[in-house]
């Protein structure tokens, strides 16, 4: 049985002189990209400097809610959009798990010959690893206490085992 990803599984590899990385197997596992398989890469909507990846099919999905978002008429909304838009490539999962990072990309994110992934469910950031150590973390002040503890209030949650054996 394959091991999934969680957030605590961040490692780096290396990048190739033709841009290419190896994505960790454990990451091609969680998010389905498996040989052969698409992956779509763009600019972090955060603008934070990083890169995301996505399986082909759930950025699909991503791109089917902003277009039923988009107002043509909102010049604000079509400029974010073509900024997020403009930098995205389709690739493929190579036999080695590898993926190619366009050049234009690469230097979005200041990535030279190391990248740090960092693993969210349904996909994946990669950081020139000594920008995601000054910003990717962020620090103890940017989160008010009252934030980090909503992520993790299940007060109102129930458990479907609870739900089905009566005791809810």
């Amino acid at each position: 049985m394959a091991r999934t990803a969680n957030g605590r599984d961040n490692t780096r590899a290396r990048i190739d002189s033709r841009g290419r990385v190896s994505i960790p197997r454990v990451y091609r596992d969680s998010l389905g990209l498996d040989r052969g398989k698409k992956v779509v890469i763009l600019k972090d909507f955060n603008r934070e400097g990083c890169l995301v990846v996505y399986n082909y099919e759930s950025w699909k999905a991503i791109e089917e809610r902003m277009e039923r978002k988009l107002n043509p008429a909102n010049r604000r909304q079509k400029r974010l959009f073509r900024w997020i838009l403009s930098g995205i490539t389709i690739t493929e999962v190579d036999d080695m798990g590898r993926i190619l990072l366009p050049g234009g990309l690469m230097n979005y994110a200041d990535l030279k010959d190391e990248a740090y992934f960092q693993y969210f469910p349904g996909f994946l950031e990669i950081w020139n690893p000594e920008k995601f150590e000054s910003v990717g973390m962020g620090t103890d002040e940017e989160f008010p206490d009252e934030e980090v503890m909503e992520l993790f209030d299940t007060r109102g949650e129930r458990n479907e085992g609870d739900t089905q054996a009566g005791n809810g």
